[in-house]
């Protein structure tokens, strides 16, 4: 691997490209949630695919937003990586940082505003759910922002500044869901014959306290007795 970095006729693919040292355990942790952008990605599609879910896709459209915006910061500060980081590309923000904290930001804001709608329904465990989920996306990524400090990709300014700019970006995007404008376009595009060919559906105000997955258990349940 070494021989290949070094010759200059071969290129690292900076996406997954990531570096820690030989033997460190916590390095070897910490690059896997480095990865998490890469895992969020694939969640997204594999849910726009299985679920038709417009409001997913309304989220998604927002993170790739998110992405070509750190694109043009990062061109606009030109603030050069730490001493020692193998990538020669700009820092500020990181877009690590950004990328979670946008999908962090976006997902707390849309479930805590379903359950300020729906509180009176929920039971004692689907408030637990709610909250454990919630939590571990936080932690989840708070540690890919401490990997990228780590790893030396990314110093602590370029980090935090990753971290505001995805907070801003996700809660005005989500912001944004709410306006009337928004909520007509995805309503309207919703019964569209597109839609409806690719089954696309307008779920933005489904209930967190279970959702598809619970409509489909108890019908897939009734399915089988009548069988």
């Amino acid at each position: 691997m070494d021989s290949l970095l070094r010759d200059p006729k071969k290129k690292a693919f900076s996406l997954t490209y990531v570096v820690y040292d030989e033997g460190d355990v916590v390095g070897m942790l910490l690059a896997l949630f480095t990865l998490l952008p890469i895992f969020a990605v694939v969640m997204y599609v594999t849910l726009i695919v299985r679920t038709r879910s417009l409001h997913t896709l309304y989220a998604f459209v927002g993170q790739m937003l998110n992405e070509g915006a750190n694109f043009l910061l990062k061109h606009f500060f030109a603030e050069k990586r730490p001493a020692g980081s193998d990538r020669d590309d700009p820092g500020m923000p990181s877009n690590h940082s950004q990328f979670v904290f946008f999908f962090c930001a976006y997902w707390i804001f849309y479930y805590t505003h379903l359950y300020r709608k729906r509180k009176g329904e929920w039971t004692a465990r689907q408030k637990i759910e709610a909250a454990v989920g919630l939590a571990s996306v936080f932690l989840a990524c708070t540690l890919t922002c401490v990997s990228r400090l780590y790893l030396g990709y990314h110093t602590v300014a370029q980090v935090l500044v990753g971290i505001g700019f995805g907070c801003l970006f996700g809660g005005s995007w989500f912001l944004f869901s709410q306006t009337s404008i928004t909520k007509k376009v995805l309503e309207d595009f919703a019964a569209t014959s597109v839609a409806k060919l690719f089954y696309i559906r307008n779920t933005h105000e489904v209930d967190i306290r279970g959702g598809n997955t619970q409509f489909e258990f108890d019908n897939l349940g009734r399915m089988l007795k009548r069988q």
